[in-house]
């Protein structure tokens, strides 16, 4: 569950308040979900792009726009709107948007099943973590201003639980429900819950499916924040669907699907070969069906599903060619496994575990490119053109051969597209210059901000305390003066902790430490490019 749940929540509010507002989601970005990403994904399906650098966004159950806030800062010229019930939420994030002088975003508190006033069309519509925890004619509402605001080439997205996969969480939310039936508090719902899951995944028996569950649930509930086990497994309705009935649901609006915003599946690459091969021996040519196979073999509990008007439906393609690639952006969370590689054979790993080991060359180039420049993107015109010399007599072939070996990646979650380019700054400059949004967030004590990337960075108290002092101003010098200012002050504490007994800082350990910093934010896509020095 995600930002807002909307619908069924007057009795809660009666009761003594909105349990959203008291206990309100950490609101944040959506990767998978970014209007750039999106529209990419339309263009490899056949499909023409909708507008994202001066297009309209909607996100509905937008909460504090911890997804819209950043992408309003990052691209100036188009315009968001988002809408959730919860006052607090809103609230939060119209003093954000205030904060960072945003004049192109708006946030309004409102039922999604009444707010009629929506005009006009949308390039991009967002709804993350809403759609399974409303009751039937608030998913309806939902289904209904995508179909009737969503552009001729807009995408939507919107992300459910799905089944069957479901099935097996049920369990840890029935618990949940027993338990904290005459509970009255959020914080006490939450604790008596999570402890009787605990007891229970404890004392079952791990061999067997039931354990197996209850142990699943209990380790991603330990990781997760109380707000999402408030939103899972508390809310008055969840009402997970098979694939099948939301794309129904989705037509009689419409709609028709268009592809998942996540490709990968997470599973070893013959196991998903095998599962693929399967599912189209049952489905045939019909590419619902097919999804819906793959749901009953991979057990999905989760999906993200890209919606278009049923209008151009016929021009979709289902198989991605590698010809559409152009003029798109490419980029790679993958890191080089040293350990893993060896003399003539490179072995990159996924943040999430997985490796991969490009078997060709030039793929392996192309790779090894996209690490070095990450987090930033480049063109697969401009891969091709680093890694295929331009005299070689089968160079044709060679960029063919690169073009599918990143479509490839693309499908595997390796590399990831965007219709437009992550424009963010290195290392370099004397005068690093952050991000508005950055340095906002920084110098309001924020655990994380976003990058430029769309993703969440934490922050420890030195990055904290150094990003609203790179406003392109100061430079490097100045910098390590200030930290040393501040390392004597106790504004800032050593990395080790132990700043009272510590010596004098040395100025030049003070500027490594300004340089490991800035390389921080850089490699995290916290700096904005640098400008040409006009005095130069």
């Amino acid at each position: 569950m995600s930002d807002s749940v909307q619908g069924n929540r007057a009795a809660a509010r009666d009761a003594g308040g909105d349990p959203y507002d008291r206990l309100p989601y950490e609101s944040r970005p959506f990767p998978d979900m970014q209007p750039d990403r999106l529209s990419a994904l339309a263009v490899l399906h056949g499909l023409e792009p909708a507008e994202v650098v001066r297009g309209r966004v909607l996100e509905l159950g937008c909460a504090s726009g911890g997804n819209i806030v950043p992408l309003a800062a990052r691209f100036p010229d188009a315009s968001f709107i988002g809408i959730d019930l919860s006052a607090r939420h809103v609230a939060d994030g119209q003093a954000r948007i205030r904060e960072l002088g945003l004049p192109n975003i708006e946030l309004r508190q409102g039922d999604i099943a009444a707010c009629d006033w929506l005009a006009g069309r949308f390039d991009t519509i967002i709804c993350h973590g809403v759609y399974s925890w409303v009751p039937p004619f608030v998913q309806d509402a939902i289904l209904r201003i995508i179909g009737r605001h969503l552009a001729s080439t807009g995408v939507a997205c919107v992300s459910y639980n799905t089944l069957p996969g479901w099935h097996l969480r049920q369990i840890a939310r029935d618990i949940f429900q027993y338990r904290t039936r005459a509970l009255a508090t959020a914080p006490q719902q939450i604790a008596e819950g999570l402890a009787l899951l605990n007891e229970l995944a404890e004392a079952s028996d791990a061999t067997r499916p039931y354990g197996q569950a209850l142990r699943a649930e209990a380790r991603l509930l330990a990781e997760t924040s109380p707000s999402y086990v408030m939103g899972e497994h508390l809310a008055p309705a969840c009402t997970p669907c098979y694939f099948h009935e939301f794309v129904d649901r989705a037509s009689a609006r419409g709609l028709a699907f268009l592809c998942e915003a996540r490709p990968a599946h997470g599973l070893p690459e013959e196991q998903h070969r095998e599962f693929t091969r399967r599912a189209r021996a049952q489905a045939g040519d019909d590419p619902i069906a097919f999804e819906q196979y793959m749901d009953l073999f991979l057990g999905r509990q989760f999906r993200r599903t890209l919606l278009v008007s049923a209008e151009r439906a016929h021009r979709i393609s289902r198989t991605p060619a590698p010809e559409r690639l152009a003029g798109l952006h490419l980029a790679t969370t993958l890191t080089l496994d040293l350990d893993a590689s060896s003399y003539g054979k490179l072995v990159f790993q996924h943040p999430d575990g997985r490796t991969f080991a490009p078997g060709d060359a030039d793929a392996c180039r192309a790779i090894e490119l996209l690490v070095s420049i990450a987090p930033r993107t480049q063109t697969p015109e401009a891969i091709c053109a680093a890694v295929v010399s331009a005299g070689s007599q089968d160079r044709t072939e060679r960029e063919a051969r690169v073009l599918d070996a990143l479509l490839d990646m693309i499908e595997a979650d390796f590399v990831t597209v965007s219709a437009s380019a992550v424009r963010a700054g290195d290392a370099t400059p004397q005068r690093p210059c952050a991000w508005p949004l950055a340095r906002s967030d920084a110098a309001a004590a924020c655990a994380w901000t976003t990058s430029l990337a769309h993703r969440i960075v934490t922050l420890d108290g030195p990055a904290r305390w150094l990003l609203p002092q790179l406003d392109g101003q100061a430079d490097r010098a100045m910098l390590a003066r200030r930290l040393m200012a501040a390392l004597a002050t106790g504004e800032v504490a050593w990395a080790d902790g132990a700043a009272t007994d510590r010596p004098a800082l040395l100025m030049s350990e003070a500027v490594a430490m300004v340089d490991r910093l800035v390389a921080f934010c850089a490699d995290n896509a916290l700096l904005e490019p640098a400008q040409p020095d006009a005095n130069a």
